[in-house]
């Protein structure tokens, strides 16, 4: 005595196969996005590139940082690891490096390659980039307190993702970063 046909094995293992997929397929709560920056020198001529590809799960974020020089080719590739909550953004050792919780106040901090740094939240504050007007922002001070420490001026959106940075002192070369669209061209 038969009990199952070959018609119905088929058919319970495409059932199978499909609930398989289903579940592997389901969201597993992670959202990713790119932004892509435009890095200029005191000329306002594009100097370089970068990608940031950030994955964020609940309260945490990672973010795979990508170089580019002027020809758009590939210079280096990092990754810095966060968690955000209470308006605070926190690096991989859990050491607080950003808080908006109130305005025109400071914190100092050690960041992961073990520098002394300061971070003052200046208030939120409506900045224009490369293709973008009006765009609302955390304004923040960053100051590396060394010895000819650099000194810039930082705008983060709701997530804690740069839109732009300009350096106000230091021992390097001024830059300025923006956040664009999009950038064709660029090499892996």
């Amino acid at each position: 005595m038969k009990i199952w046909n070959d018609t119905e094995i088929n058919k319970s293992i495409l059932f199978l196969v499909v609930i398989a997929c289903f579940l592997s397929c389901k969201d597993n709560g992670i959202n990713q996005f790119e932004n892509y920056y435009n890095i200029y020198d005191d000329t306002d001529i594009i100097k370089g590139y970068f990608k940031r590809v950030s994955s964020v799960n609940e309260s945490t974020r990672t973010d795979t940082v990508y170089r580019y020089n002027k020809r758009k080719e590939l210079n280096n590739t990092r990754v810095e690891k966060y968690t955000f909550d209470n308006n605070t953004l926190k690096n991989q050792k859990g050491v607080t490096i950003l808080s908006i919780k109130e305005k025109d106040s400071c914190i100092s901090y050690t960041d992961i390659n073990d520098n002394e740094s300061e971070s003052c939240y200046l208030g939120v504050y409506k900045i224009d980039t490369y293709n973008k007007k009006d765009v609302d922002s955390y304004k923040f001070n960053q100051k590396e307190l060394i010895i000819d420490g650099v000194t810039k001026i930082q705008f983060f959106d709701d997530n804690f993702i740069l839109i732009k940075e300009e350096f106000k002192g230091g021992s390097i070369d001024y830059y300025r970063i923006e956040r664009t669209d999009n950038i064709n061209g660029l090499k892996n």
